[in-house]
């Protein structure tokens, strides 16, 4: 009894490990690609400076409080502006993907409509912030 219990866990554990494989093989370029799109935005927003670097998290208080953005400087970076560049960038590539890809899988014009809309949106609320980030970080806004 204890032979044939052994014989169907390791018949279950192959099954599902020939299962993960294949999940994996048939969708290889799309985690490719999802990798390669994380990876370009952790670079972009500058989590590998804040990394190396140890940045702070807030700059300095003044007299409107901690700043989460070191204006005035194209060299430092803090860790609070790098989540929001790399939360921006994010955005702007879920909203560009829905822009493009999404609204052509949906049959439902309805539907293809808001996934649009709100493509668009999520799209420019990317820009935007990191626009105003680096509008902040040369000195225009603050």
């Amino acid at each position: 009894m204890n032979r044939l219990s052994s014989n169907w866990c390791v018949t279950l554990s192959s099954r599902s490990i020939r299962n993960i494989i294949r999940f994996v093989s048939e969708r290889a370029k799309t985690i490719l690609i999802a990798i390669m799109v994380l990876s370009i935005i952790l670079l972009l927003s500058g989590v590998l400076f804040v990394l190396i670097n140890r940045a702070p998290f807030m700059v300095g208080v003044g007299p409107r409080g901690a700043s989460f953005i070191y204006p005035y400087s194209t060299t430092f970076q803090t860790s609070a502006e790098a989540l929001a560049l790399a939360i921006a960038l994010a955005l702007a590539v879920i909203g560009y993907y829905a822009l493009t890809e999404a609204t052509s899988k949906v049959s439902d014009n309805r539907l293809a409509n808001i996934i649009y809309v709100s493509g668009l949106v999520l799209f420019m609320l990317g820009i935007i912030i990191v626009l105003m980030i680096v509008n902040i970080k040369v000195g225009r806004i603050f």
